[in-house]
């Protein structure tokens, strides 16, 4: 018992010995060194907090870039430090988004970037209905061959009606219909133009004609007056036609005549060309 005590104890030691012997460099070879952190990453990720695949991080400085990962990294291992740089993140239907950061060597940071969807803007269009009344004294004179006819004194001859207008304004049409109530009223004037802007105020669209009458302003028009909305002003007056007016000379007679107008308002989408209100 004691002989076999004895050979167990000295092949341990010999175990013992053996691993001491071991070189301790062997040991790190089965073990992958963990990777260093670059000197500035990040994530890029949307309003839900879900990674942003297929955006582009770009340094204004330097004009380096990184694009993110399906997990919605990005990584830089080399920038300016010491000094404030701007980095902006970008994506198609996305709203950019620039952050600023200081970088200090040898110090990896991190910095997260959340970017919003572009507001999607749908088309729509609003209807205002205007119902006014037109009237003016009528009078008549001769001059040898000539007769002219004119609106003086008495009552307004026009009307004028303000309306709001919001931005993305991409179109109007304004139709104005009525039933003459005398001869001279078979003829009405309307003109459409801005109003509010000062100098800068310009005439829309003017017509002159029998019932109904139509005015259009294009897309380009709108969006030039209108990029941040403002007003509109619809002034409809008596225009009556010389050979409907059936006064003879020196004649007079009230002219009244009342109308129905309605202006038709495009927003981000211009009208069909064969939009009406009447349909």
């Amino acid at each position: 018992m004691k002989r076999m005590r004895a050979a167990l104890a000295a092949t341990l030691l010999v175990v013992l010995l053996a691993g001491c012997g071991q070189n301790p460099d062997d040991a790190s070879t089965t073990t992958a060194p963990a990777p260093s952190e670059p000197l500035l990453h990040g994530v890029v990720l949307d309003e839900a907090i879900r990674p942003v695949a297929n955006a582009t991080v770009r340094v204004q400085e330097t004009n380096a870039t990184s694009t993110t990962g399906a997990d919605g990294m990005y990584r830089f291992d080399a920038l300016p430090t010491d000094r404030a740089i701007v980095l902006v993140a970008t994506k198609d239907g996305y709203l950019p988004n620039a952050r600023q950061i200081t970088l200090v060597p040898g110090t990896p940071m991190r910095m997260n970037f959340t970017l919003e969807a572009v507001p999607v803007k749908v088309p729509r269009h609003q209807v205002l209905p205007f119902n006014g009344l037109v009237g003016c004294q009528l009078a008549t004179e001769v001059s040898g061959q000539n007769r002219t006819v004119e609106c003086a004194g008495g009552t307004p001859e026009e009307t004028r009606w303000d309306f709001p207008v919001e931005p993305d304004l991409a179109g109007v049409v304004l139709e104005i219909n009525w039933e003459p109530t005398t001869p001279a009223a078979e003829t009405l004037g309307a003109r459409l133009e801005t109003t509010g802007l000062g100098a800068s105020n310009a005439v829309l669209s003017e017509v002159v004609g029998p019932s109904p009458l139509r005015m259009v302003v294009p897309q380009i028009t709108a969006e030039r007056y209108y990029a941040a909305g403002g007003l509109m002003r619809l002034t409809v007056y008596a225009q009556p036609d010389n050979d409907a007016n059936e006064a003879g000379a020196g004649a007079a007679l009230a002219f009244q005549q009342d109308y129905r107008a309605f202006a038709s308002l495009f927003y981000v989408a211009p009208p069909d060309p064969t939009y009406t209100v009447y349909n």
